[in-house]
């Protein structure tokens, strides 16, 4: 809390991307730092502890490009592999027709959408139950019900299965008339009752409030994959293609080790399987993985890039890694740091003192804090919390060649001073 993140990403990195997308889409879009001069600008890839893709259709396999890998070394060494065409799983010639590409069929829970212990007149239907409108889907019921002889004092388990059925999947013949509250005012309006479970059908999946009843399911056509069960039979490298989606990536890491052996393909596979991530698979949702599981898939696709001359941002990765792996990371780390800028927000002491340079903000959270301390060792406080120190956070840099120049930057709590920031460094 001290502004460690706010110097490193909303002001550093954010600086870099702004700048570089002024020049690619002609304009400037409005930041929250405050910067009096800077120069140097480079490039920048920011690696954050959150998971911002909430694509359904985004998957392991697609953010990798694992289908131009299986391309490009059907080109090289001409092995089995299907043509590019039919490696896009998102495509409607290829994707599973039943959950139209998404590995999982979405669809209402009952059980959580209906209190059937409460009254009719209790609002027992928790996508009637809060919002604007949810005394006119309420009142709208109440007039249906009258409608057909159910009596709205009664518990909704104590309806007969066919008074559950019109209440649940009933729609009205003709337009009914009803008064509702709206923002304090009373209405009047005429409208067509549509049943509860054919309400929230069609309305799943288009808020968070609707998330609390509904349900996934793996599709039980594609199992998952995602794609058709024409496309599912294809040979890829020994395996049908449904398989190959849905093996973990360590079983994929080792049968293709032994088959093809060096490639892309097995460069990229090995470092996520190295990171720790072996347990996925490659149709796994982009969505779907937590914070720490995005962070080390990007991670681990940069150790296989061939990027140069850029600035990297990594928020915290000792937080997501055994201690015992620390020693592996930071040889990753320093090797990116040999033709690229790394910028490590760091409380780990371990990458703190091995680093090459320095900064260490503090030393108070909030309005307190935001300050250069210059030469403050992290050390452990006396306070102990669930069996654990608590101790001072730092940010550790590392080596040089070409500058970036912050003069000054005020972003929220921020109030520093930098001169100089180095290429190939460690935060």
């Amino acid at each position: 809390g001290a502004g460690k993140s706010s110097l490193a990403f909303s002001s550093i990195y954010q600086l870099c991307k702004d700048e570089f997308d002024a020049v690619e889409n002609g304009y400037l879009n409005e930041s929250d730092y405050k910067v009096a001069n800077f120069s140097g600008l480079i490039p920048a890839v920011a690696i954050p502890q959150r998971n911002t893709n909430n694509n359904p259709r985004s998957t392991i396999y697609s953010y990798l490009n694992i289908a131009q890998a299986l391309s490009s070394l059907k080109i090289k060494r001409n092995v089995a592999v299907p043509n590019y065409d039919k490696l896009k799983i998102n495509t409607y010639r290829n994707e599973c027709p039943h959950c139209l590409g998404l590995g999982e069929i979405v669809s209402v829970d009952e059980s959580e959408l209906i209190n059937e212990k409460c009254r009719l007149n209790q609002k027992p239907f928790l996508c009637w139950r809060t919002g604007e409108l949810s005394d006119y889907y309420h009142q709208l019921l109440m007039v249906y019900c009258d409608k057909n002889n159910i009596k709205v004092d009664d518990t909704f388990d104590s309806l007969s299965l066919e008074k559950k059925n019109l209440i649940l999947y009933g729609e009205s013949a003709e337009k009914l008339s009803f008064r509702f509250k709206h923002k304090g005012k009373t209405k009047q309006r005429r409208a067509f009752y549509k049943g509860v479970m054919s309400f929230a059908n069609s309305n799943i999946g288009r808020s968070q409030k609707n998330s609390k009843y509904k349900k996934e399911e793996n599709c039980s056509f594609c199992n998952g994959s995602r794609i058709n069960q024409e496309t599912a039979q294809l040979d890829v490298l020994g395996f049908t293609f449904d398989e190959f989606l849905l093996s973990p990536i360590s079983e994929l890491c080792n049968t293709l080790k032994k088959t093809i052996g060096d490639s892309v393909l097995i460069r990229v596979l090995s470092s996520i399987n190295n990171m720790g991530l072996g347990y996925l698979n490659l149709s796994r949702s982009i969505p779907s993985l937590s914070g720490g599981e995005i962070q080390k898939l990007i991670f681990s696709r940069l150790l296989t890039s061939n990027t140069t001359g850029i600035l990297i941002v990594i928020d915290e990765i000792s937080s997501q890694i055994n201690p015992v792996d620390f020693e592996v990371i930071f040889q990753k780390l320093k090797k990116l740091s040999e033709k690229n800028t790394v910028i490590l927000v760091e409380h780990s002491q371990y990458f703190i003192d091995l680093a090459d340079q320095q900064i260490h903000v503090g030393k108070y959270a909030g309005s307190s804090g935001g300050e250069i301390c210059e030469k403050e060792k992290s050390h452990l406080k006396k306070i102990k919390k669930d069996g654990f120190f608590l101790c001072n956070h730092a940010m550790s840099l590392t080596s040089v060649e070409s500058e970036l120049n912050i003069l000054r930057t005020d972003n929220r709590n921020m109030r520093c001073n930098i001169r100089r920031i180095w290429k190939g460094i460690i935060f």
